[in-house]
C-alpha cells in the first residue's frame, strides 16, 4: 500500500454518508481486534475447531475492513485516505497505523495457522499479540476512529460555511434586484405624471406606468419571500 493511496479524493468530495460509514467501520475494527485476541486465547486452551474457524473469519474481516479504510472501494463508494490527517495516521512515521495493523494481522494469522495444525504456540508470541491487542493496537484504533470523527466535524463546519456563503450571495443578489424595483417605481411615477400632462393622448404612457407599478409590486413580493427563507 503506497503513500499515494487516497490522493484521488479530498475533503470536499467526501459525503456525510461516506463519513458515517467510515466511522462505523473504524469502530468495528476496535471490536474485531479484541475478538481476535479472545478467540486466540480460547483456542489455545480448547480443542474446539469451531473457534479456529471463527478466528480465521475474524482475521479476514479485520484485514478486509482495514484495506477498505486505506485503499477505499469504488464498489462500496468509499474514498480511502482522503485527507492529510488520515494519511499521517495511517502512513506517517509518527503513527504508521497501516504497518502496525498489517503486522498485527500477520502475527494473528501465523498463530491461527499454527493452531490449525496442532502446533504449540510459544508463550512469548502469544503474550506479545495479546499485549498488543490490549493497549498499543486498541489505542491506535481509537486514534483512527477519532480522526474520522474529526473529519466528520470538519465536514459539518464546511457545510455550514457553504450555506452561509450561499445565503450572503443570495442576499447580495436580492439587493441588486431591489434596486431595479426602486428604479421601476420611479419610472412608474414619472410616467403617471407625464400621462396626466398629456391628457387623453397620454393613455399609452399611463399603461406603461401601470405595468411598471405591477412589476415593482411583484418584485418586492418575491424578494420578501426569498429573504424570509434565507433569514
Amino acid at each position: 500500500m503506497s503513500s499515494a493511496l487516497g490522493e484521488e479524493h479530498n475533503e470536499s468530495s467526501v459525503t456525510s454518508e461516506q463519513l458515517s460509514t467510515l466511522i462505523n467501520i473504524s469502530g468495528r475494527q476496535r471490536m474485531l481486534c479484541q475478538r481476535i485476541a479472545f478467540l486466540i486465547l480460547d483456542s489455545v486452551f480448547s480443542n474446539d475447531s469451531s473457534l479456529l474457524e471463527e478466528l480465521d473469519k475474524a482475521i479476514v474481516l479485520f484485514s478486509d475492513t482495514h484495506k477498505l479504510l486505506v485503499e477505499g472501494s469504488e464498489e462500496k463508494k468509499l474514498p480511502g485516505l482522503f485527507s492529510e490527517l488520515l494519511k499521517q495516521i495511517f502512513l506517517g512515521s509518527k503513527k504508521d497505523a497501516n504497518n502496525l495493523v498489517l503486522r498485527f494481522i500477520e502475527q494473528a494469522q501465523e498463530i491461527c495457522d499454527d493452531l490449525k495444525i496442532g502446533k504449540e504456540v510459544e508463550k512469548s508470541r502469544l503474550l506479545v499479540l495479546l499485549e498488543n491487542s490490549r493497549k498499543p493496537m486498541l489505542s491506535l484504533l481509537n486514534d483512527i476512529t477519532n480522526a474520522y470523527q474529526q473529519e466528520s466535524e470538519l465536514f459539518a463546519e464546511r457545510q455550514r460555511q457553504e450555506v452561509e456563503k450561499k445565503r450572503d450571495q443570495v442576499k447580495s443578489m436580492l439587493k441588486n434586484i431591489q434596486l431595479v424595483a426602486r428604479e421601476a417605481k420611479i419610472i412608474s411615477f414619472n410616467t403617471h405624471v407625464i400621462a396626466s400632462r398629456l391628457g387623453p393622448s397620454g393613455r399609452e404612457v399611463n399603461a406603461v406606468g401601470k405595468a411598471m407599478e405591477t412589476l415593482n409590486s411583484e418584485i418586492n413580493n418575491t424578494v420578501a419571500k426569498i429573504l424570509c427563507e434565507y433569514s
